[in-house]
């Protein structure tokens, strides 16, 4: 044992690894028909609930789908629901920890479609259906819904004024718990119009951002202000100012209606598609979304903007790095963990799952594909407390078809270690072995494979991979008494 510490101590480099190390946890793929089935979004529960929301499209007509996971990936129900020849959802809440709303329109294929709003209860179960028609038998459809404290719900969406030219009214509607209409505001349109958010602010006055204002709403349903900023998304900060942002702009409005400031989405690429924001802890607003810089060449960016509205960090991330490359590279969804650090989902050569630090450095990136020749995309994802991601997306099953399986996931950061550290290899076993030794200086002398786990490789607890391990590790296998087993990991 002596001499071959001493030869490895001749040795006159070695690799260091200090980077955050990810494992998927679990995956799930629903198909519930054999047919195709779409994402549209997930939630978690303070209890680590998580239920996911899509469409299920047969021959018989759409159905929605409902499914519920324990944070171990237990599916522990899969719930569908069919409103007469077929319905869709676009939206869903989990409202005040004890109910489902879910909102959409109804496929009547004899007559416009129809909005509809569904509440069920945590075991998935209908508990009321609300189907909504228009007067002058227009089709009707709905894209957003909160609830307020009291567990009234909101919705919003739009009614179609001419299908030749899509021109659009704006419809939102106020409802109890048990479904009974409390009020309707209707704003009328001139052009193709859409309603894409509704939101509240702390005194349960409603915000409605479309394509071409945003308003807001009393809890009565009267017109209090409107603004020329409309955008795609919104977020409220604790003065309830309002973010909106759409394809050019950026817009700060007051809980007034004034314009705090606006910004161009900066840079020059052919086109700008801004898909989400969020506020950090940090009271600094993160604007996700994706620019057109070619042919078939779209890159993911954030723009990041302090309170006053300067744009503090551009973010851009493309998949193809080779001179004049092009790669589809687009974001679906952002969010922030405790640290202000930033989670995008979207797709890039597949579902692509991507974490930056809050300095705009690429932490992590995780893809999921089934096949080169498949299409697979992530749709919205969320974190526990732990830091732990849940995701969901699709995954195209048949290439001659768009046909597409939802598939959930949990990605683990930083806790891939289990009882004891020293399976560097990543055997099924969990065994401590020589292929373990023999796998660690392959890494560290020869460019070898970096290890699957950190905390795994980290046998003496040092937080770095050095000589240290390999000599701890060496102990423990041949040292006469033996050595100390490796540390003992977090989980």
């Amino acid at each position: 044992m002596k001499n071959l510490i001493i030869i490895i101590g001749m040795l006159f480099w070695f690799q260091s690894a200090n980077s955050q190390q990810i494992y998927q946890e679990w995956l799930d793929s629903i198909d519930l028909f054999h047919d195709n089935d779409n994402a549209v979004d997930l939630l978690l529960s303070s209890d680590n609930n998580l239920y996911v929301l899509g469409n299920s499209v047969t021959s018989e007509g759409s159905s929605i789908l409902l499914a519920n996971y324990n944070d171990l990936g237990s599916n522990n129900w899969l719930k569908t629901l069919h409103i007469e020849n077929g319905c869709y959802a676009n939206n869903f809440i989990l409202c005040n920890y004890s109910s489902l709303y879910v909102v959409g329109a109804v496929n009547d294929f004899s007559i416009n479609s129809k909005g509809f709003i569904a509440k069920f209860d945590l075991n998935g179960d209908t508990l009321w259906t609300r189907i909504i028609e228009h007067a002058l038998n227009r089709e009707v459809y709905f894209n957003s819904v909160v609830c307020d404290e009291d567990g009234n719900v909101i919705v919003g969406g739009n009614s179609i004024i001419d299908s030749n030219s899509y021109h659009m009214d704006y419809i939102i509607l106020k409802l109890n718990s048990s479904g009974d209409s409390l009020w309707t505001y209707i704003k009328t349109g001139d052009q193709d119009n859409q309603l894409y958010k509704v939101a509240l602010d702390s005194e349960s006055n409603v915000i409605v951002v479309g394509d071409d204002c945003t308003f807001k709403l009393d809890t009565n349903g009267n017109m209090l202000w409107e603004s020329e900023f409309g955008g795609w998304d919104c977020v409220l900060d604790s003065l309830n100012n309002i973010y909106v942002t759409d394809k050019f702009l950026t817009a700060c409005l007051s809980t007034n209606g004034d314009t705090l400031w606006s910004h161009q989405l900066i840079g020059s690429p052919i086109f700008h598609y801004s898909k989400s924001l969020v506020l950090t802890h940090n009271h600094e607003l993160l604007v996700a979304g994706s620019s057109n810089v070619g042919d078939n060449d779209d890159n993911i960016f954030v723009i990041v903007y302090d309170s006053l509205g300067d744009s503090s960090l551009v973010i851009e991330y493309t998949s193809d790095t080779t001179p004049n490359g092009n790669s589809i590279d687009r974001v679906s969804n952002i969010t922030i963990d405790q640290d202000n650090h930033i989670y995008l989902i979207g797709s890039s050569k597949g579902a692509v799952v991507l974490k930056f630090h809050h300095n705009g450095n690429l932490l992590w990136k995780h893809n999921y594909r089934s096949s080169d020749s498949l299409s697979d995309g992530g749709t919205s994802l969320c974190l526990d407390l732990s830091g732990n991601v849940y995701t969901v997306g699709n995954s195209q099953t048949i290439t001659s078809f768009y046909w597409y399986d939802i598939i959930v996931q949990k990605i683990s950061q930083n806790i891939c270690c289990i009882d004891f550290a020293g399976n560097i290899d990543n055997d099924l076993l969990d065994n401590i072995d020589i292929a373990d030794l023999v796998f660690f200086v392959d890494f560290s002398f020869n460019g070898g494979t970096e290890p699957f786990c950190f905390e795994e490789a980290d046998v003496d607890g040092t937080k770095s991979l050095d000589i240290g391990d390999i000599v701890y590790i060496v102990d423990y296998m041949f040292g006469s008494p033996q050595g100390p087993l490796p540390i003992k990991c977090l989980y």
